[in-house]
């Protein structure tokens, strides 16, 4: 039986307080008659620390004023301690003090000990309360992400089908909008598997990790290129024509546009830089489904075919 988890109230603190000094006056006797010394004072020592254990400060000086009676009540102060001080007033201002003092000390350590339990209970309850807030936000995000799979399951797979089944019937522009949808929907499949590995995780281990600064880079073209390939077949159907890296200031202005930075009806100047002959592999792999002519590298070639485009 733990003895602090009794009631505290001053009958109790009192008698357990009467307790120990009746012992340690039985012990201190006992030891005397034995050795044929004097009654020890430390047992008396040992009783108020105990008694401010139980009880507290309070405890511990009414063990302390209980001890001076059976000290110089009984034993008439003729203590025998480890200090060389004299019987009578010294003695007895001296166990006061020490009593005080070992009092004061045994109170405060077992209330900080008692603040640190329940600090220590209180962070259990927050992390079991955590766990469980956890374990809710794992399960909404499943969901959401299930829910979010499946319309963009139906876009990507309807972006595909257009492609492959109607290529003869749509033009270049037409052809880079589904191609940019369905890379679009891949990369938001990316998003939600990295927000489902994120929700999944515990607790990471703070490690450092070495990261390709090309690959990344690399990957950050990737996520532009559909966004200046649609800025590119824009500027071409608008007749001008530029290679692909010029086509990144006018996906620049449609992205400042889109996200609200520039209003609408505000005049914008785009600088292109490079010919649309520049990079003729571009406008090869949009011309899937259109028969490519080919011609004379002469002006009068050029002509004919203008004139006569079939």
């Amino acid at each position: 039986m733990n003895l602090r988890s009794l009631p505290r109230s001053r009958p109790v603190i009192y008698g357990f307080a009467l307790v120990c000094v009746a012992l340690a006056g039985l012990v201190s006797w006992a030891t005397g008659v034995i050795l044929h010394i004097p009654a020890m004072l430390l047992p008396f020592t040992v009783a108020v620390a105990a008694a401010a254990w139980f009880g507290g400060l309070e405890g511990g000086l009414f063990a302390t004023g209980v001890g001076t009676v059976f000290l110089f009540g009984l034993f008439r102060g003729i203590v025998f301690s480890m200090f060389a001080i004299r019987p009578g007033a010294p003695l007895l201002v001296t166990y006061c003090l020490i009593g005080a003092i070992v009092s004061l000390a045994i109170d405060r350590a077992v209330r900080d000990y008692t603040d640190l339990q329940r600090t220590k209970a209180e962070l259990q309850r927050a992390i079991e309360r955590l766990s469980e807030t956890n374990k809710s936000l794992e399960q909404f995000a499943r969901s959401a992400s299930d829910a979010l799979r499946t319309p963009l399951r139906a876009i990507g797979v309807f972006a595909e089908l257009l492609l492959v089944r109607h290529a003869t019937v749509l033009d270049n522009e037409s052809k880079e909008y589904l191609r940019i949808m369905v890379s679009s929907v891949r990369d938001m499949n990316s998003a939600i598997d990295g927000l489902q590995e994120y929700a999944r995780a515990k607790l990471p281990p703070p490690a450092l990790l070495l990261i390709d600064s090309n690959s990344v880079l690399r990957q950050a073209i990737r996520n532009l290129e559909s966004e200046i390939l649609a800025a590119k077949a824009v500027i071409d159907r608008a007749g001008v024509g530029c290679e692909p890296a010029s086509a990144a200031s006018v996906a620049g202005v449609r992205q400042l546009a889109a996200s609200g930075t520039l209003s609408a009806g505000r005049s914008v100047v785009a600088v292109l830089t490079g010919h649309m002959l520049k990079d003729p592999e571009i406008l090869l792999q949009g011309a899937t489904g259109t028969r490519i002519r080919e011609i004379d590298p002469t002006l009068s070639a050029l002509a004919a075919a203008l004139q006569n485009p079939a």
